[in-house]
């Protein structure tokens, strides 16, 4: 949430009393984090859903690379599509992981055992 509101704010240019390359080491900052703790929300959760686990690696690295991008290409526009595109497909690829950690396993065991 916090990435994703600094991130509008850059977009928006609408950096108020705050510098602006403060909004952007703390969206950076911010998103390393993110991404260290989603890929061990990955390594925690890859033998449940090693597909969904191995696109969701796949879309880090790409959202960082977008990021980098983005930071450094002269058509932004692009980039930043991309960017939030790519942030929208990890946040619904966490809840299908979140999800499918949530199934109770025991209820299915035990339907199977009786």
């Amino acid at each position: 949430g916090m990435i994703a509101a600094i991130g509008v704010v850059i977009a928006a240019r609408e950096t108020g009393d705050v510098d602006a390359a403060t909004l952007h080491l703390a969206h950076r900052v911010l998103a390393f984090a993110f991404a260290a703790l989603t890929l061990l929300v990955l390594f925690a959760s890859g033998r449940r859903a090693p597909v969904l686990g191995a696109a969701l690696a796949a879309a880090v690295f790409a959202q960082v690379a977008l990021g980098l991008t983005n930071a450094f290409s002269d058509t932004p526009l692009v980039a930043a599509t991309a960017h939030n595109a790519v942030a929208a497909l990890i946040v619904a690829m966490l809840a299908a992981i979140a999800r499918r950690a949530g199934d109770p396993p025991t209820m299915q065991a035990s339907i199977i055992r009786h």
